[in-house]
């Protein structure tokens, strides 16, 4: 077996290096080195976007999407994500609403605000119903990238 490290932004995975042969431990070990994520936004294009950047990147899985804080509620119960990015200005249930309800369906998900604007009682707000942290529409793909591994290596409990 080979081991290999890789390190980005501050996160270090290590994987057993698959056979091409082998497509059940390939798959183990894409499991193991993959964060799985669920986008909530109701903008299609915004979302559409992030899931292919995101898928385009190995470290990342989109497991789900929602439109809507009750959709995203569902979404997440159902798929565990390790990752929720959750956006605050949504149609039927906004973002700050779902969250506490995402945050008991998914003790162990890190819960990320994701805004095109955010005041400062706002995303209080946010930290105060169980969000880990924000992440703002405008950022730099590098940047968004970069909260992302680091929120993936977090303990749910943790802050960005």
């Amino acid at each position: 077996m080979t081991f290999s490290i890789v390190h980005h932004f501050g996160v270090s995975w290590r994987a057993v290096a698959p056979r091409r042969a082998d497509s059940e431990r390939a798959s183990q070990v894409r499991e193991r080195v993959t964060c799985r994520i669920v986008i909530c936004d109701d903008n299609d294009v915004y979302r559409s976007m992030m899931c292919m950047v995101l898928e385009l990147d190995r470290r990342f899985d989109v497991v789900g999407q929602a439109i809507d804080g009750r959709q995203a509620i569902e979404v997440c119960r159902e798929q565990q994500p390790d990752i929720v990015l959750l956006d605050i200005a949504m149609p039927i249930m906004d973002g700050i609403e779902a969250l506490p309800e995402i945050r008991r369906e998914c003790p162990a998900s890190r819960i990320l605000m994701n805004s095109a604007f955010l005041e400062s009682s706002v995303g209080q707000q946010c930290l105060d119903r169980g969000a880990n942290g924000y992440v703002e529409k405008g950022v730099e793909l590098a940047a968004l990238l970069d909260t992302l591994a680091r929120a993936s290596a977090l303990e749910a409990r943790d802050r960005l």
